[in-house]
């Protein structure tokens, strides 16, 4: 069926010794045949009578590859063989009364096993497609699934006689004619297979079909559930980009929780040191203007704060109301334990983020970020954060360099606006207000470049060549 270029079983010359076959009708005797790597005459040999038959119940086939020379045998095993049979056969083992094990070293023999897409969660595009040649119709089989999850080495590929030829994203001469290219056929949630059948033929690498008008057909045909295939795919991406924005969230809160510690900590030295030695506290003045002396009492008023733990979450809607800064106003619900009595008990607060969709205010404008209650809202409709947070060619999320800036400049705002009205700590100068806020900026944007890398590789790795970090 499939043996047109004349290369086939002669492959274990390249790495082994020798192959064996055995194999036997259900009305016949075993037939054998054994070939050394350096034959090439009089090589049906029986094997020993002694060895015995492994089909005494019934038919099959028998195939024993060895002596492997070392080098080769570093990167061969059961198991690679196993799973390279059940990527490049898949349908081939989905046909009935057809069995295929694996066994290496006298191990227990492991069964190749077709894969089970309905297992997997998401949507199927099951389609059968006619392409019309020569006055005939070919039918061409489409077995393909929009994943809710991504299923590592099942990418949609085509098949040929139920023989892989290639992910569909590597065929060139396919992905020239398409419109969306790899965002569609190389996306990691495009699960499947298409099996083009007798229409078109591999190329003797079998990694294209041979030009034709008949190809043309094909990928005509195929290309009409382009568009389809990729308004699923945007849900996915979108759903994804939800997740990605919480675990993002997450990041941010804890990075600058651990950024508020380090200034609280700071705050208070600095005030303990000028209680001792009686001079005035440098940065800025006190609540009631004056340049230093006892620590400032804290409002008591909502917002976000600077304490040891984490704060309480809330769910509420920016757009709605609430204790709203536009660029950032309210009190504090901490008690700094610079100021609190021995062994009372700390509250426990901090600053939260989310990532919301918000829409422009009564004046239309459409800001970057609200503070409400204790939250920043960063505004995922804003043109800037957009812009800064791309995607990759498969739509999932590129973290660079930019965003990580982007967010440090956008929580800066509102971080450096509570710990000023919290702590009366707000300079006299402009420029050293400035210069306060771009120190906190780099502090931020540092604290989070270790983190943008490691949430790529988690959330799709491909960046599409973009350096992020050097």
């Amino acid at each position: 069926m499939n043996g047109q270029f004349g290369f086939g079983v002669h492959a274990f010359r390249a790495a082994a010794d020798a192959i064996h076959f055995r194999t036997k009708h259900a009305d016949d005797e075993d037939i054998k045949l054994s070939l050394q790597r350096n034959q090439h005459r009089g090589i049906r040999r029986p094997w020993s009578s002694l060895d015995p038959s492994p089909f005494r119940d019934g038919t099959g086939t028998e195939v024993r590859v060895g002596p492997f020379e070392e080098e080769w045998f570093e990167n061969v095993s059961g198991e690679s063989v196993k799973q390279e049979v059940e990527r490049h056969f898949e349908r081939l083992l989905a046909r009935p009364n057809l069995v295929i094990t694996v066994s290496q070293d006298g191990e227990p023999p492991v069964r190749c096993e077709p894969f089970d897409y309905s297992q997997v969660p998401g949507e199927d595009f099951q389609r059968t497609l006619y392409v019309e040649f020569g006055g005939s119709l070919y039918p061409v089989e489409v077995h393909l699934k929009v994943s809710e999850l991504e299923v590592p080495g099942r990418t949609a590929r085509f098949f040929a006689r139920g023989r892989r030829i290639n992910e569909i994203s590597e065929i060139k001469s396919f992905i020239r004619r398409s419109s969306h290219r790899t965002g569609v056929w190389g996306h990691p949630h495009l699960l499947g297979y298409i099996e083009v059948g007798e229409v078109v033929r591999p190329v003797i690498t079998r990694d294209d079909f041979d030009r034709g008008k008949r190809r043309t057909l094909l990928y005509d045909e195929v290309l009409d559930l382009e568009n389809e295939i990729r308004e699923t795919l945007d849900r996915v991406n979108e759903a994804h980009r939800d997740t990605t924005l919480n675990r993002l969230e997450d990041v941010l809160r804890d990075v600058l929780r651990d950024l508020a510690r380090e200034d609280r900590l700071l705050l208070r030295s600095e005030l303990t040191s000028g209680r001792e030695t009686g001079a005035s506290v440098s940065g800025g003045g006190s609540r009631d203007g004056s340049d230093g002396g006892p620590e400032p009492e804290p409002t008591g008023e909502g917002g976000g704060s600077f304490g040891d733990g984490d704060g309480a979450e809330d769910d509420r809607d920016p757009s709605s109301g609430g204790t709203e800064t536009g660029a950032a106003e309210g009190g504090s619900n901490i008690i700094d334990d610079a100021t609190q009595a021995e062994g009372e008990r700390r509250k426990r607060a901090g600053f939260d983020i989310k990532f919301a969709n918000l829409p422009p205010d009564t004046e239309g404008v459409l800001r970057r970020s609200k503070l409400v209650d204790g939250a920043i809202y960063i505004n995922t409709a804003h043109p800037d954060f957009k812009e800064r947070m791309s995607a990759t060619r498969q739509g999932g999320p590129r973290f660079t360099d930019r965003l990580g800036a982007y967010l440090a400049a956008t929580v800066s705002i509102h971080y450096k606006d509570q710990f000023y009205e919290r702590y009366g700590r707000q300079p006299h100068r402009r420029d050293q207000m400035f210069d306060e806020q771009v120190e906190f900026m780099c502090r931020l944007e540092s604290a989070l470049r270790p983190h943008l890398p490691v949430l790529q590789q988690e959330f799709g790795g491909d960046n599409g060549g973009e350096v992020m970090y050097d």
